[in-house]
């Protein structure tokens, strides 16, 4: 008898049992999986329920399809049993197995703010080259503000040579080291 592990939030899924190619006669290799439980926390032999998971017999296919979902949890004893030959089970331990551990606390979560635009230019410049293309939200949460009451989006708009900002608030590097477009002013000069 195998004894069935405690765990919390697991079970055990069986889903295939044959005999196990021993050197009993044709004759003789019969064979039952059995699930034995008792109510104590240790298997009595003499009060303990049996329960007849599969039959199989030389005769029959060498493999034979389980579908059995054995929970963990029990606090009663429960073992899986074969009964008058060997037999293989095949099957998988599924759910939680440990208990999660904490994530450590991160040493520095968010870097320390840059000293100066310049610094935070460098910054921002070495976060597109490592991640590529993103969005200013990403962006923002990423690198830091230097200190200041400045926006994300007015700092990227002053280094023009640098970033790329498009129509749907992403922000790329601007490799050709030129703006694209020319500014211009709200009022033209008026038709005649």
């Amino acid at each position: 008898p195998v004894s069935i592990p405690r765990l919390l939030d697991s079970a055990l899924r069986l889903t295939a049992v044959a005999l196990d190619g021993g050197d009993a006669t044709p004759d003789l290799r019969q064979a039952e999986l059995q699930l034995w439980t008792s109510d104590g926390q240790e298997l009595d032999m003499a009060n303990c329920q049996r329960f007849t998971l599969s039959r199989l017999s030389a005769s029959a296919a060498p493999l034979e399809r389980l579908k059995a979902l054995l929970n963990c949890e029990e606090p009663r004893a429960v073992q899986l049993a074969a009964v008058g030959h060997p037999l293989l089970v095949f099957g998988t331990l599924e759910g939680a197995l440990q208990a999660p551990e904490k994530p450590k606390a991160k040493a520095n979560p968010r870097p320390n703010r840059p000293k100066s635009e310049e610094e935070f230019f460098e910054r921002v410049e070495e976060y597109l080259r490592h991640h590529g293309r993103s969005t200013l939200r990403l962006l923002g949460n990423r690198v830091p503000l230097p200190k200041g009451s400045f926006t994300l989006k007015k700092l990227l708009l002053q280094r023009r040579d640098k970033f790329i900002l498009d129509v749907y608030g992403s922000v790329e590097i601007n490799h050709s080291r030129r703006w694209r477009w020319r500014s211009q002013g709200v009022v033209t000069k008026r038709r005649k």
